[in-house]
This record gives C-alpha cells, sequence and structure tokens, in this order.
C-alpha cells in the first residue's frame, strides 16, 4: 500500500484496535466524520477501512455501522501498546522539540484568527475533558489549525498526532484521580476563554493540554520500560504532503536542486536518460516523463524528439505561467512559508548560535553566490544553515520536506531575480546576511534574513497572482 491518506487512517484504527481503545463490537466512526476530520475524500476512507476488514480487524457492510470484530485479551493490548511507545521513544522527544519550533508559533496565530462559530464549536468539545478525554485536544488543535487556511500544515498536524496515537488510551490504562481533576479545571478555564472571546488564554490553556499529553505519554514510557526490553528506535517521518504525488514532486526537487543550488547540470547540459533516472531513483519510466513534463513547465529544461531533457536559463518566458501545476506550487511554497515566517524567531533563538567555523563556511558559500549575480539562492542556503545542521532528527526531517516544497518554486522566484525592485533588495539583504556572519552580528544576520523571507514570500504571490490572471483570461465567457 503506497502510503497517503488511506495508510494514515488506516494504521491509526489498526493500532487504536490493537490497544484496546476499540474493542469487539465497538462501533468505528462514520465515513462522513473521518472525511471533516481529515479532509480525505469518502474513497480513501472506504479503502481504508476495505484493508482493516481484508486483515480482520473490522466488518464492513453496506447501510450498516462498521463494527470491530478482532479479540484479544487485556493483556495482549497493554503489551501491544508498550512496544508501540517504547520503540518510538526517542521519535516522541524529537518531535516534540520540532513541534515547539514550527507548529506552535502556527498554533498561536491560529487560535487568534479563530472566528466566532470556531469559538462556540471550542466550548461544546470542551465539555468531554470533565470526563478525562484527551481525545479532545486534537479536535482543539485542528479547530486552530484549521483558522490557519493551510493545508500543509494540516497534513502535518494530523500526521503527527497519529504518530502520537492520541493517547487518550493511555490515560484509561493509567487512571490518576489528579490528572481527572486538572483536566476538569482545564476543561472549565476553555469554556470561559470561549465565552470572554479571550483567544490568548485559550492557546495558553491549549499549552496546558498539550502539557497534559506530554505528560501521560512519558509516564506511560517509565511504567513500560520496567518490564519490556529495549526496542528498535522508529523514526517520525512526514509521508502525507498535501496529497501530491510524492515520488514526482520529490524527485522534481531533486533535479531542480542539482541543476539550480548544487550546478551539477548548468545551461546546455543534457540530463541523464529516462532509463538511467529511474534506475537512479527507483521510480517507473512515466514517472521520470511526468518529472520532465514539469520541469518543462518550470523553464528548467527543453525537449527535442529523440533527445534527452536539456537545461536552459531560467526566464519567465521560458515558464507556462497559466500551467495549473504552477497554481499548485505556488500555493504550497506559501504555505511552507507561512509555516517559516511564523517560526522565524523559535528558530533563530534555537539555532542561530553556531561555531565559527561554521559561519566562516557558510559566508565564503555565500559570497560564491553572489560573485555570480543577485539570487534567491542565498535564501536557500541560510535556512540550511539554521535548519538543516541540528542535532533535532524530527526538525531535520521537517525542514528537508519543506525545502522539496521551496526547491519546487525556485525557477518561479529565480525569474524574478532581475527586476529592478527585487534586484536591489536581494542585493541589500543578502549582504546584510553575509556582514552578520562576518562579524558575528546574530542580530544583523537575522534582521536581514528575515527580510530576505519576506521577499521571498511577497515574490511568490506575485507570480501566483500572474498565474491566476492568466488562467481567468483563458476561461470560456458566458
Amino acid at each position: 500500500m503506497k502510503y497517503g491518506k488511506t495508510t494514515l487512517i488506516y494504521e491509526f484504527f489498526k493500532v487504536q484496535i490493537e490497544f484496546g481503545y476499540y474493542k469487539k463490537g465497538d462501533v468505528l466512526p462514520s465515513m462522513e466524520f473521518l472525511h471533516e476530520v481529515y479532509h480525505a475524500a469518502f474513497r480513501t476512507i472506504r479503502n481504508a477501512y476495505l484493508q482493516l476488514q481484508e486483515e480482520g480487524y473490522i466488518s464492513l457492510s453496506s447501510g450498516r455501522k462498521t463494527l470491530v470484530v478482532y479479540d484479544q485479551s487485556e493483556q495482549a493490548c497493554n503489551q501491544n501498546a508498550k512496544a508501540y511507545y517504547l520503540s518510538r521513544k526517542e521519535a516522541i522527544k524529537s518531535l516534540g522539540q520540532a513541534w515547539q519550533v514550527l507548529l506552535v508559533p502556527l498554533m498561536h496565530q491560529g487560535c487568534l484568527r479563530l472566528c466566532k462559530s470556531q469559538m462556540n464549536f471550542i466550548k461544546e468539545v470542551a465539555a468531554k475533558l470533565e470526563n478525562g478525554d484527551l481525545y479532545v485536544s486534537f479536535l482543539l488543535g485542528q479547530e486552530i489549525i484549521l483558522a490557519m487556511n493551510n493545508r500543509l500544515a494540516l497534513d502535518l498536524y494530523n500526521e503527527t498526532v497519529s504518530f502520537y496515537q492520541f493517547p487518550h488510551t493511555l490515560n484509561r490504562k493509567l487512571p490518576n484521580t489528579q490528572n481527572l481533576q486538572h483536566l476538569r479545571l482545564l476543561s472549565g478555564k476553555v469554556i470561559a476563554a470561549c465565552e470572554s472571546n479571550d483567544r490568548e488564554e485559550l492557546y495558553r490553556i491549549y499549552l496546558l493540554i498539550e502539557q497534559e499529553i506530554g505528560g501521560t505519554i512519558q509516564s506511560f514510557i517509565r511504567q513500560a520500560q520496567t518490564d519490556v526490553p529495549p526496542q528498535k528506535q522508529i523514526p517520525f517521518q512526514w509521508n502525507v504532503y498535501r496529497g501530491r504525488p510524492q515520488h514526482c514532486y520529490s524527485l522534481a526537487a531533486e533535479l531542480i536542486r542539482l541543476i539550480m543550488l548544487d550546478s551539477v547540470y548548468e545551461e546546455g547540459d543534457q540530463l541523464p536518460s529516462y532509463s538511467t533516472i529511474a534506475n537512479t531513483y527507483g521510480v517507473s519510466f512515466s514517472t521520470v516523463r511526468r518529472v520532465v513534463d514539469l520541469l518543462k513547465v518550470f523553464g528548467v529544461v527543453t525537449t527535442s524528439q529523440g533527445l534527452r531533457a536539456s537545461v536552459i536559463a531560467i526566464r519567465e518566458e521560458n515558464i507556462l505561467l497559466k500551467a495549473p501545476a504552477v497554481k499548485k506550487i505556488a500555493s504550497m511554497f506559501q504555505e511552507a512559508m507561512q509555516m517559516i515566517l511564523f517560526a522565524f524567531n523559535h528558530i533563530v533563538k534555537r539555532y542561530s548560535s553556531r561555531s565559527k567555523h561554521r559561519f566562516s563556511q557558510y559566508t565564503s558559500k555565500l559570497q560564491s553566490l553572489q560573485e555570480q549575480g543577485v539570487t534567491f539562492k542565498s535564501f536557500y542556503l541560510c535556512l540550511d544553515f539554521l535548519l538543516f545542521d541540528n542535532d533535532c532528527p524530527a526538525l531535520k526531517e521537517l525542514w528537508l520536506k519543506l525545502r522539496e516544497t521551496l526547491i519546487l518554486g525556485l525557477p518561479l522566484l529565480e525569474s524574478q531575480a532581475g527586476s529592478c525592485g527585487v534586484k536591489q533588495q536581494l542585493k541589500t539583504y543578502t549582504s546584510g546576511v553575509i556582514n552578520g556572519l562576518e562579524s558575528g552580528d546574530i542580530h544583523l544576520f537575522c534582521s536581514n534574513l528575515e527580510e530576505l523571507a519576506f521577499l521571498v514570500s511577497e515574490t511568490m504571490k506575485l507570480m501566483k497572482t500572474k498565474n491566476e490572471k492568466l488562467s481567468y483570461k483563458d476561461m470560456p465567457s458566458s
């Protein structure tokens, strides 16, 4: 089964059944409910349920409720839960750090943007906290993320929460009167914050609920370690990525990186043959064909019948601006930039402290780029400096995925690098970044990098607007 939302839903309910949260005879949520939760097509949800039925976990009948048929002892359920969390102990710790850097700032902004109807929904849901049901943390967090209108962040949120497996199950396995009392207190505070429209207070309480979840997981892990041997660790991987064809876009980003950032292939060079690329990256011939078509849309390569794709200069006239792929990539790019911009201060605070050796290493790279001409490539190099070389595996995983989207948008950005308004700003901010690194002035480095990030975001917004105008002109008149 290819990893997508089908697999995400399938794996979540499979594990929840094996944990004993859903027991034999219990009814699983309706497809309508899961459609709202995961923003997935009904066919996607049905395929997940069909896979569960095929493996003997549920019974799925047309027009009837979906029943759990899998039967196991309570002892087996406990062992499954212990094995799951112990094998992800390190990843959970790492993911918590990445969450603080990339998602918490976005959650804060989302909370501030909640409308009245969303506040009322949260108020209604909060009553469930009184029963000690931590599942409400997912619904509360999702409502906050939805307020940002960011599909990329929503997919990351869903996959992160699924990796944690909604520890409401653990709360039942570790009954604690004090915890229940605390949850009831938080429930009352959530309701009060919603009634007074105090979004800052609601955000503060949400973080307390997340702390409660973290504490529950760590308590369970500590207890499990006493009678279960060490488990092979499983890392967190961000697989469900805005529902896009993973292989096609990932390979396109890789080839753009080789051409535009690493200069492995330069203008006039031919890319390897389709079969060579397919064998090198373990993809099908048809996937390579789609990748090359995508590179043609973005004005990176050109093709002639019977010949391999050739690298061409990045110019706006070579880009098929009205192509649907341009709009999609521009939208994804803006979503990735939204996450980075809101998290910027957290990123800088946590990762800007580097050795003098690394400062000089990146300074020389930036200077070399600037000597080649005005370019947006310096922005990518700076983000690598902040996010790639760090000791947090989960953050590195998230950055590599976000970086893919940003690289896909690089041809669109570079086509504007020479325009009058953009050129001077690029030169000014890049020089400021270099001066900050050379002098060890972190404030100078960060302030110029932040301005550079805003310029990147605004330039992509301009390209998306051009796409929409061209697409509108092509619409048939009524």
